[in-house]
């Protein structure tokens, strides 16, 4: 009768199989979950842009039915980090507001351009 001690070396691949497929299937949520993250974060930029411009025409009044682009100085934003590159400023973000009157009702509308080195979105706004 043999005494076994130890695993075979099927057993010993097999377990190492599963661990690795264990681990690339983590390796890809958490790829995922890192890129879901760094969207949310741009779009919650492009809100607080839309936000400040909104302030700004609190503060400055846009009239018969102009239209004005603000860059982010104007709007008291120092910069924006690029949350895929820490370097990127997005410097040349900005928002261009709308004015309109139609039939009495003033109507806002604001496009607010997030632009960064490998990253660039628009996104329409009314007020």
């Amino acid at each position: 009768m043999m005494n076994k001690k130890g695993f075979s070396l099927i057993e010993l691949l097999a377990v190492i199989t599963i661990l690795a497929i264990i681990m690339g299937v983590a390796a890809i949520a958490y790829t995922a979950y890192i890129n879901k993250a760094r969207d949310k974060v741009f779009e919650t930029y492009m809100d607080d842009m839309h936000e400040a411009s909104v302030m700004y025409f609190i503060s400055n009044t846009l009239v018969n039915n102009g239209s004005r682009r603000l860059s982010l100085s104007d709007l008291n934003i120092a910069t924006i980090n690029n949350p895929k590159n820490e370097t990127d400023k997005c410097l040349n973000s900005y928002v261009d507001a709308k004015r309109e009157d139609k039939n009495g009702v003033i109507f806002f509308t604001y496009k607010v351009c997030l632009i960064c080195d490998d990253y660039s979105n628009c996104k329409d706004y009314t007020n």
